[in-house]
């Protein structure tokens, strides 16, 4: 090996290279290599960037839905209706968001996004920790203008009617979540969209419990928002333990 890198290096002397035409090459190669190197992109840049390219479809159909809904509320105004129906009637419209919301959760970011490889479902945890939180900003909005407004036509306290909505927005999420969390309810969304009807229903037939939204079962909601949220928590907690598996994303 000595010998053969001693015979290299001898044989490179005989060759006269022009110092012009090296520092040209050197030049063209620095170039080229400035092309070629990659930009470091901060996390939020990519988040955003990611958040640009997905599907709009579910989002605007979330835009419709919030405008369907308010458009109800002015609508059951109109006609004056008792506070028993418009307090479920909001519970549904919240229910249909939390629904929605959750559906948009399983098409953005457990479809397609998925197929990037098991390799990008750090990306895709911080992409859906991030829209958890703008769409639950989103909600935390809108439910205060249902809140405002229908407190305000019916006559209805803002705590109390906070705690009906509350109550059903957890109790949606908790199930949307539980479908979420299973194998069989990612691969078929109709146990998804059969279960939102379902609460509907329920929250029809409840309605028919004459103390059920008297101010001294305020108590009962409370405590009931208190156990849905820690349930809503750990579900969401199981659902990004399964994510860092890679579950969710093998199962999409």
């Amino acid at each position: 090996n000595s010998e053969m890198k001693e015979l290299f290096l001898q044989a490179d002397r005989q060759i006269r290279i022009k110092e012009a035409k090296k520092q040209k090459v050197l030049l063209l190669m620095a170039e080229e290599m400035e092309k070629q190197r990659t930009p470091i992109i901060n996390q939020r840049e990519i988040l955003f960037r990611q958040f640009l390219h997905v599907d709009k479809l579910f989002l605007s159909i979330y835009a419709v839905v919030v405008c369907l809904i308010v458009g109800v509320l002015f609508l059951l105004q109109q006609t004056r209706i008792d506070r028993s129906t418009i307090i479920i009637s909001c519970m549904i419209g919240v229910s249909a968001l939390a629904f929605l919301t959750v559906l948009i959760i399983d098409k953005l970011f457990f479809g397609r996004m998925a197929e990037l490889g098991a390799s990008c479902y750090f990306d895709t945890k911080q992409c859906v920790a991030a829209y958890m939180v703008i769409m639950g900003s989103v909600n935390l909005i809108v439910f205060l203008l249902i809140i405002f407004y229908v407190g305000n036509c019916w006559d209805i306290g803002i705590i109390q009617l906070g705690l009906y909505v509350l109550t059903a927005f957890l109790l949606s999420n908790i199930v949307a979540m539980g479908i979420l969390s299973t194998k069989v309810g990612r691969e078929n969304p109709f146990y998804l969209l059969s279960s939102g009807v379902f609460l509907a229903l329920g929250y029809t037939v409840f309605s028919a419990v004459p103390a059920a939204f008297y101010v001294t079962t305020l108590g009962v909601w409370t405590m009931a928002c208190f156990v849905l949220g820690c349930l809503l928590a750990l579900l969401i907690k199981k659902l990004f333990i399964q994510m860092e598996k890679g579950e969710v994303l093998c199962m999409s």
